[in-house]
């Protein structure tokens, strides 16, 4: 199995191109990111420990998508994987711990970018 990438340089290298000299995308949508994450982490795991697989599922998909608008694809993946369970696991404790870490080793290695 390959290793993903902390960062899919080609999402980035993308919204670098529907950007415009006014309107940075990466920047508003990491700014959107960093403003967000942690309360859906938080959120995740009330509805963890509460069992409630719904709304545990809608925070995972959230969380998702906007990871992979930024090509956070460590964090993107385990999201999916979280959004996708059909039951809680004894695993999935580990998972959320998890979590908080992928996550900032995404924003460090963003943080890093050159702007454009």
């Amino acid at each position: 199995m390959a290793v993903l990438p902390v960062i899919d340089h080609q999402v980035l290298k993308t919204l670098k191109d529907y950007s415009s000299p006014d309107e940075d995308l990466i920047k508003i949508l990491l700014t959107d990111y960093k403003s967000t994450y942690s309360q859906v982490v938080t959120q995740l795991t009330i509805d963890f420990k509460n069992k409630n697989l719904t709304a545990f599922s809608d925070q995972a998909h959230a969380l998702k998508s906007i990871s992979s608008a930024l090509g956070m694809a460590r964090v993107q993946s385990l999201c999916e994987s979280l959004e996708e369970t059909t039951s809680f696991t004894d695993v999935m404790p580990a998972q959320l711990q998890q979590l908080p870490f992928l996550i900032c080793e995404a924003l460090d290695e963003l943080s890093l970018l050159k702007p454009s």
